[in-house]
Parts: structure tokens; C-alpha cells; sequence
């Protein structure tokens, strides 16, 4: 296991690792309630602020998005480089996801065709590019 998050009201626990299993527990009994099949390596995740959605990022380079109840992944994201995305952060509001692999990236969840760099954001003098939408839910 490499990561793992509480979920915003405190029920469940999220965690992933080099298995590439996203697995949900439940805090109470510590039993396992459903897990899922990632993309690869699980370095980090996190909860959507209403804890409807979950992020993964992976080290083939991609940012996934699932729904935290049905297990669906809602769309995928991945880095112009191919590179590990250490980590990522939903916004408060919860609009946004933040991602950082080499370079930061910006994202607006509810507009999946609407992708921009995080710009002003810089990592060791590299110029920040987009993410590109890889594979969304409705095969967009």
C-alpha cells in the first residue's frame, strides 16, 4: 500500500498501492467493501469535498476519476510526458483538480473538453503544458 485517504465523513477509508487496486474499507468494522481495477501503480488518491468522486494518479502518467459509489471510471487524464503524477487535489469546491507530476496541471471536472495548464505555476524552470483527455465515461 503507498496511499491511503479518509473519506469527507469519516465512514470509509480509500487505499492503493503497487497492486493496482483502488480498495474501500469501512472504518467501523475494517471490513473491505469493494475494490477496483487501476490503470497501474497507485501513488496517490483522494475524495472529492461531497465524497461523490475519488482520484487516482498512477505512475504511467495518468490522473483517473471515479465515482466513489458505483466504481466507474468517469474519465481519464494523462500528462503530455508520459510521467508519474505524484500527486493531485481536488479543489474546495471541488470544480477543480490540481495535478502535479513534473509539471502542474489544471483541470475543470465538470468540463471534461476543458483543460487548461495551471498557469504562473512552475516546477524546476519547465513551462507548464495541458493534460489531454484520454478516455471519458461516455466514450467521448
Amino acid at each position: 500500500m503507498l496511499t491511503g485517504q479518509f473519506s469527507p465523513d469519516g465512514t470509509q477509508i480509500a487505499t492503493g498501492g503497487g497492486d493496482f487496486m483502488l480498495r474501500f474499507w469501512d472504518v467501523a468494522t475494517g471490513e473491505l467493501i469493494s475494490e477496483w481495477n487501476a490503470p497501474d501503480w497507485i501513488l496517490r488518491l483522494g475524495f472529492s469535498p461531497d465524497g461523490k468522486r475519488v482520484f487516482t494518479t498512477s505512475k504511467d502518467g495518468t490522473v483517473t476519476i471515479w465515482d466513489s459509489e458505483r466504481g466507474d471510471a468517469l474519465i481519464t487524464l494523462a500528462t503530455h510526458a508520459d510521467a508519474e503524477v505524484w500527486s493531485a487535489e481536488f479543489s474546495p469546491n471541488g470544480n477543480s483538480l490540481l495535478a502535479v507530476g513534473k509539471q502542474p496541471y489544471l483541470w475543470h471536472v465538470a468540463s471534461p473538453s476543458t483543460v487548461r495548464t495551471a498557469q504562473g505555476l512552475v516546477t524546476d524552470g519547465l513551462q507548464c503544458e495541458p493534460l489531454r483527455v484520454v478516455k471519458q465515461a461516455d466514450g467521448e
